[in-house]
């Protein structure tokens, strides 16, 4: 009989069986974190490994809290057993999807949170039937109960989303049908409160009657902050004089009364202020705006498209001042950051440019006067650019976009010494017949002028069957690595000087029904605009 040797105990386990309880329990938290998907399906696959890991997750009422997301539940018998479960822990309850599509919140859940108002640490919630005349149920009416539930204190609270609908008209003779947040929120006594959004999602324009209470003793410990509500100028400029740690602002400019502009409020420093939007403001407030905070230096900017009616009852002054604005913060920015990528999108009367520092993950998006263009470009700041890519709308000549890169030449060298990448067009631009000459000129100059000429040149933003113009004549451009997508969903690559320049005929690609991506369409959906604020400290 074979004589059998006796393993060593440390070979009949696997490494993961000898981890200490704790460290098991901080892996199945971990992956209880919002950041996660499936959070409670993970969970419930996670306690049937194993009778150990079992015990393990059922006697921890801390991770079954988290996993109060109705979202991600697909039984309420489900829901109520997670919930059980949860104890007396701390929670983080869900409730948001669901609820967006119209589905009303069941009794259960806003029953629970009731109960355990003082244990909730994140809440988020998005109730569609608020406004609406119909009862959670007989005994629950949804004003009331939010109203009562709002104004208690919130000792553990830390963060907040709360989302309501109301389609409501500004016209609607009975204010009673309209609801606001009760005032103060949460009795001003939320201490551990971290990261809040309160909005409103209307299909209707009443937004601008619309107001919401911000908590004054919030201010001062800001981080994060975005403005989706009336408010007069001066007021905005006020409350950013109040937030001196403040790092993130999004503002949206239509709810910005600028009827009586006060000039003479001094400068608001916002030292740590590293990223700044701002959606749906003309170009004149924007200015003003700019010219009115001081930033960080190197502080990212996002501005929202202006309209032709910017231009309207202006002088050249006027313009040339706003301009100034915005050139001398993109000088700011350029000081701190080296951007590698640039994207130019001229238009009739603006120009889009928007820069990015892969390097740091930092953007630029500002516009310019057309007619100004040229004042924007800091030619000291260009040496890092290594890809452009310019935008071919389809309703626009080509001819524009080209002679803004020739605009933006110096008197001698060149602006752009590193640049080797081209990338054209969008996915609903067309490659117009005159870009064949346009771009075959353009490649000319850049070697001719040398030091470095383009290496590659980028299609695959256009649809197929938008290949509008044959580029044969790149043929002489040796080395030249062309890419475009193909109306068999594919990439395709060809450099010049191959011997077969044929194959930058796109003759296949225009008589085909070329989308990269099938062409399906998909269902028409109606957009809710969104009042508010938000933040995070």
């Amino acid at each position: 009989m074979p004589r059998q040797h006796k393993k060593p105990a440390a070979l009949e386990f696997s490494p993961v069986s000898r981890l200490h309880d704790d460290i098991l329990w901080t892996i199945f938290m971990e992956n209880t974190e919002s950041y996660h998907d499936e959070r409670l399906e993970t969970a419930r696959h996670t306690s049937q490994v194993c009778q150990r890991w079992r015990r393990i997750i059922l006697r921890s009422s801390s991770l079954w809290g988290r996993l109060i997301d109705l979202d991600e539940c697909k039984t309420h018998d489900w829901m109520r057993e997670v919930m059980s479960r949860a104890g007396d822990a701390f929670l983080w309850i869900t409730c948001f999807s669901q609820s967006s599509r119209g589905e009303a919140i069941p009794e259960f859940i806003l029953s629970f949170i009731s109960e355990k108002w003082t244990n909730i640490q994140r809440l988020k919630i998005c109730d569609p039937i608020l406004t609406s005349s119909t009862p959670y149920c007989e005994e629950m009416d949804p004003k009331q109960y939010w109203t009562a539930l709002l104004r208690r204190p919130a000792p553990n609270l830390q963060g907040f989303l709360f989302y309501y609908h109301s389609d409501v008209s500004k016209d609607d003779v009975d204010p009673s049908s309209n609801w606001l947040l009760p005032t103060p929120l949460f009795s001003s006594a939320a201490p551990a409160l971290e990261k809040f959004e309160v909005y409103r999602l209307s299909m209707s324009d009443d937004m601008l009657n619309f107001t919401m209470y911000i908590p004054r003793p919030w201010f001062s410990n800001l981080r994060s902050f975005t403005l989706r509500q009336c408010i007069s100028y001066q007021r905005l400029l006020e409350i950013l004089d109040t937030i001196p740690l403040l790092e993130d602002l999004e503002i949206r400019g239509s709810f910005i009364l600028t009827t009586s502009l006060d000039h003479s409020i001094s400068m608001v420093n916002l030292p740590k202020l590293i990223s700044l939007r701002l959606e749906d403001w003309d170009f004149s407030s924007t200015a003003t705006f700019l010219d009115s905070i001081l930033p960080s230096p190197g502080c990212n900017l996002s501005m929202s498209p202006p309209s032709d009616m910017d231009m309207d009852n202006k002088d050249h002054h006027q313009v040339s001042q706003e301009q100034t604005v915005i050139t001398r913060y993109m000088r700011a920015y350029f000081e701190h950051h080296q951007p590698t990528d640039i994207s130019l999108c001229p238009g009739e009367q603006f120009v889009h440019i928007e820069y990015s520092d892969r390097q740091c993950n930092s953007s630029l998006s500002v516009w310019a006067y057309q007619s100004l263009a040229r004042e924007v470009f800091v030619t000291s700041f260009f040496s890092t650019i290594v890809k452009i890519e310019l935008c071919i709308d389809y309703d626009l000549d080509p001819s524009e976009s080209f002679a803004l890169l020739k605009q933006m030449e110096p008197t001698q060298g060149q602006m752009f010494p590193s640049l080797h990448t081209i990338k054209l067009g969008s996915w609903r631009a067309k490659l117009h017949p005159l870009c064949r000459e346009l771009l075959h000129s353009f490649l000319q100059h850049r070697r001719d002028t040398g030091p470095l000429p383009i290496s590659v040149l980028d299609l695959s933003a256009l649809r197929p069957c938008n290949l509008l113009c044959d580029l044969d004549n790149l043929e002489e451009f040796t080395g030249l690595l062309v890419m475009w997508s193909s109306s068999s969903q594919s990439r395709k690559k060809y450099i010049c000087g191959s011997g077969h320049p044929g194959d930058l005929c796109f003759k296949e690609e225009r008589t085909r029904r070329g989308y990269l991506f099938g062409g399906k369409t998909t269902r028409p959906w109606v957009k809710r605009r969104k009042s508010g604020w938000a933040g995070h400290l």
